[in-house]
């Protein structure tokens, strides 16, 4: 069985290892930003009566994962692979009316941060596997609650932003790393705050495959 990552995020690469040492990674292409627009049409994201936006990033990041798992396959299919397991995955930050992603620029990533300091965030990672014969995909949620945006707060943001950190995460903030300093407390799995939910990942894994304990695949 081969197994791969479709994700190029340092992050994720780190937590599959708690997962399997042996994977592939492919970073297929992907318009990630016409599929997100397609389902907010959908849901009404930008009008009054929306849902529960942890819902909706749900859905938006379940489907943005298996749209990169699907494009990993056609990768691998083109190769003329066989038995194989894709692990597609993507993170978004879902406040009371707006989903995050990646920050634009530095006043993008500053506006982001100061609205987390007001409501509690869901960081929401859907998860796709894809095989040669079969699809599944998932969502995992987890609460953070940030501390009250306060002067020493925001000179923490103000200088979290002059580094490259924020840059490249959902939400405009890494919890591994400096961006812990602005949580409050987190309510569910850490690693899912990460951007991949390894437990999730691993019982899903045993599951549907009948993988056993998951720590190193032959």
């Amino acid at each position: 069985m081969k197994y791969v990552l479709a994700s190029g995020s340092p992050r994720r690469k780190e937590l599959m290892q708690r997962i399997s040492n042996d994977f592939e990674i492919l970073v297929p292409n992907v318009d990630e930003r016409a599929i997100e627009e397609k389902l907010y049409k959908r849901f009404c994201v930008h009008d009054e009566d929306h849902g529960p936006m942890q819902d909706i990033a749900c859905v938006v990041s379940m489907e943005l994962a298996l749209a990169k798992a699907k494009a990993a396959k056609e990768i691998l299919v083109a190769r003329g692979e066989k038995d194989f397991i894709i692990i597609g995955c993507d993170t978004s930050v879902a406040l009371p009316n707006e989903i995050l992603g990646k920050p634009k620029d530095r006043d993008d990533a500053v506006r982001m941060l100061r609205d987390e300091c007001k409501d509690p965030q869901y960081v929401v990672s859907g998860v796709a596997f894809v095989s040669d014969s079969e699809e599944l995909k998932f969502c995992e949620i987890t609460k953070v609650i940030f501390n009250p945006l306060t002067e020493e707060q925001e000179a923490k943001i103000q200088a979290y932003c002059d580094t490259p950190e924020p840059y490249d995460k959902a939400g405009a903030y890494g919890i591994q790393l400096y961006g812990d300093g602005f949580v409050d407390r987190v309510e569910g799995d850490l690693n899912n705050v990460m951007g991949f939910p390894v437990n999730r990942i691993k019982r899903e894994l045993e599951k549907f495959w009948g993988i056993k304990g998951c720590t190193k695949f032959c």
